[in-house]
């Protein structure tokens, strides 16, 4: 059928005339499409969820069928679809589908879902036919005694930076250093790293570190012939030399392409060591540094281990260009520390009135139950076997479950990374009828993304499970997002999670790290302010982004600028407990459901408004009232703030808090409150003293009895001293 014959409408002003038609039609056929109230035809026309289709015959337009769509983001829900008897099998109701699938994808949808009586066999194949799994089957009404298909079909996916494609750094198309790397990835060490082990000098246990990570496969090693030459160059002859069995004893790369060789280090050395080759002036160790670069990057390895500075600070320019690594031993071993993996985890909340529980799955019993669940769902074998391990967890994973009342609503399974440049993978599968599976999907992915940069910034993997468009929305919220450049729409998403601050102190270390996870390169310094843009470049493309957005694809981080604004804000012992969670005891009490939200919030006095900026640094002071530390505990980032009127403080406001209604007198004086958000919390390693802040100039002599503004210097020593020097 030609465009010209077909026209679809739903702008409101164009289908509200065919309203009484398309009920009339939808009346005629109530067994398949159901029944709807006058009132839901006009409410879905003016909000623009009534598509009808049109088609010229005999010179005048004949009304051909109609859909009707609606839901709540992230699923667009189809209700009804009708083509009229005399129309039928000409593609109307394809098209009245296309239509809705570009309107639902360009509002950010992430799936549409269609339930259908399983007896209506034409319906269930018109479903399947364009492209429709069936995510679960649930009991209809009792009046019918039907069983309902729940079909749903994913949309595209937004990638993780929407990069300019005429801009691209200069870079080999075989980039070995860049993206996700699908082996273990190889490093060449240099002479100073073996002697670093074998003479035990100040970088012995980084040394160590890496060495003993490449026996448990978790990075492979190797070196160039030219470490062999160097070494006997400086051997005496017939004396032992504990470096040269060393080195000898680990795997060498070997260059048959002598010609591009010579050419390579021409080019390397004019980047490293630019004056000096300019005069022709480079010294024998410089040639033997230049000749260890070209063996690494002609021998696909991701990089090459070194404590020269001079390599070093050429780093950048070499990756660029090159696509190799040339990292530190201090750089490199950090990456290398490994977290254990959970054994023990068990955690409740009262939400809602109901009580949700999350435990490790570790019994045949539980895994069985997991598995009647996901059958339930019609979740595909490849993701049912992640999740069940093939009924035996590995020692390397770890599989969890939510339920409230024993009923099951979500269950995940991740494995720790095996190696360096490999992601954490994570597959989560949720009843998302349920009215607590988005909650509990935050808590998931908040545990694990929290665990998993712990130690180090972790590159995690998370499975898009067909018709799980919740566990989308809510990972994307989580900084989340498809590969760059990838082919596949179905392709799992990625995320990379920083774990701890970013300052001025450890911005180059951490920056090369994030770069060795997934190819993204930072700034060359940490931006000056939250205001203004900075550029990154993600996988040879460059894109303009602000700090803040940084920060929600890196969370949990703050970025530590010179010149962000920051305040330390007082909260008693009781509520850093339950909302910063940082008691060390487990509580005897369900917890409040603040703490299965990444975004929280606490209550202060109005007159705070002033200070309490969005997008500042907040210090989180426990006074030492009942008990407390007279420290500051914890960080996080400022999200909004706004003044309430108490008896407005609804169920929604109170959540995300960890105190009742009947206790907001308690916090101010006066019919108002000041609700203030924040998120990107992290806690403290090395909690600062009341009297360490009066050193640093931050207290006016108060002691934090109200919020109070302080300098970005002394956030920056706050941040410092109590997480990256503890």
């Amino acid at each position: 059928m030609s465009e010209s014959e077909l026209q679809i409408l739903h702008r409101s002003d164009d289908v509200i005339p065919f309203l009484d038609i398309v009920r009339q039609r939808a009346d005629s056929e109530r067994n398949a499409l159901g029944f709807l109230p006058r009132r839901a035809y006009e409410s879905t026309a003016l909000k623009g969820d009534l598509f009808v289709a049109m088609i010229d015959a005999d010179k005048s337009p004949n009304y051909a069928g109609h859909l009707i769509a609606g839901g709540l983001s992230p699923t667009c829900r189809v209700f009804q679809v009708y083509v009229d008897p005399k129309f039928r099998n000409r593609g109307i109701a394809t098209s009245l589908l296309n239509n809705l699938t570009r309107r639902a994808t360009s509002r950010y949808d992430l799936c549409i879902r269609a339930d259908v009586a399983a007896d209506l066999v034409d319906a269930n194949r018109f479903w399947v036919r364009s492209g429709f799994s069936i995510s679960r089957t649930i009991e209809g009404g009792k009046s019918r005694n039907r069983k309902i298909n729940i079909y749903v079909r994913d949309l595209e996916t937004p990638c993780l930076f929407s990069a300019s494609r005429n801009q691209s750094a200069e870079s080999p198309s075989n980039n070995p250093g860049i993206g996700f790397s699908p082996k273990t990835p190889q490093y060449l060490l240099d002479l100073n790293v073996l002697f670093d082990v074998v003479k035990k000098r100040t970088r012995k246990a980084e040394s160590s570190t890496i060495i003993n990570a490449s026996l448990r496969n978790i990075i492979d090693v190797a070196v160039a012939p030219e470490t062999i030459a160097e070494l006997e160059r400086n051997t005496i002859p017939d004396k032992s030399d504990t470096a040269m069995s060393f080195a000898l004893s680990l795997p060498q790369v070997h260059i048959r392409d002598e010609a591009n060789l010579v050419v390579l280090e021409q080019d390397i050395a004019g980047i490293v060591f630019r004056e000096k080759a300019i005069g022709n002036n480079l010294s024998s160790q410089d040639k033997s540094d230049v000749k260890h670069l070209a063996t690494t990057i002609l021998s696909g390895s991701c990089g090459f281990v070194t404590s020269e500075k001079a390599l070093l600070r050429a780093s950048d320019e070499i990756r660029s260009k090159y696509g190799i690594d040339i990292i530190s031993v201090e750089n490199l071993s950090a990456l290398l520390v490994t977290s254990p993996v959970t054994t023990h985890y068990k955690k409740t909340a009262e939400v809602q009135g109901m009580p949700i529980q999350v435990n490790l799955l570790k019994t045949e019993s539980s895994l069985n139950k997991a598995e009647s669940f996901m059958d339930s769902l019609h979740v595909p074998h490849g993701f049912k076997s992640r999740i069940l391990g093939g009924q035996k967890i590995p020692l390397n994973s770890t599989t969890m479950e939510v339920s409230v009342r024993d009923r099951m609503i979500v269950v995940a399974s991740w494995e720790d990374a095996p190696s360096l440049n490999i992601p954490l993978k994570l597959t989560i599968i949720s009843d998302e009828d349920h009215p607590l599976a988005n909650i509990a999907i935050q808590k998931i992915l908040d545990k694990v993304v929290t665990d998993a940069c712990r130690e180090r910034p972790a590159l995690l993997e998370l499975d898009q499970v067909p018709g799980q468009a919740l566990c989308r929305k809510i990972a994307f919220h989580r900084g989340f997002r498809a590969p760059p450049n990838s082919e596949r729409s179905d392709s799992p998403l990625v995320k990379i999670a920083v774990g701890k601050p970013l300052t001025h102190a450890n911005w180059y270390s951490l920056r090369t790290q994030i770069q060795a996870l997934g190819g993204l390169l930072l700034p060359g310094a940490i931006p000056q302010d939250t205001d203004h843009t900075c550029d990154i470049v993600i996988n040879n493309n460059f894109l303009k982004t602000t700090p803040l957005q940084l920060e929600d694809l890196l969370s949990p981080t703050i970025i530590a600028s010179p010149n962000r604004h920051g305040l330390i804000v007082p909260i008693r012992k009781t509520y850093a407990k339950r909302l910063l969670e940082t008691g060390r005891q487990l509580p005897l009490l369900p917890n409040p459901e603040a703490t299965f939200h990444f975004t929280k919030a606490f209550f202060s006095s109005p007159k705070n408004k002033n200070i309490h900026k969005a997008g500042s640094i907040i210090a989180f002071y426990e006074s030492k009232k009942d008990g407390g530390q007279g420290a500051v505990v914890a960080l996080a980032r400022m999200l909004y703030s706004n003044i309430i009127v108490k008896r407005e403080a609804d169920y929604d406001i109170l959540r995300l808090g960890v105190i009742t209604k009947d206790s907001l007198d308690s916090i101010s004086v006066g019919e108002s409150i000041l609700m203030t958000t924040f998120d990107n919390l992290i806690p403290l390693e090395s909690p600062i003293s009341l009297q360490r802040l009066r050193k640093l100039g931050c207290d006016d002599g108060t002691s934090f009895v109200c919020s109070k503004a302080i300098m970005p210097d002394q956030m920056i020593a706050i941040i410092e001293e109590g997480v990256l020097h503890a």
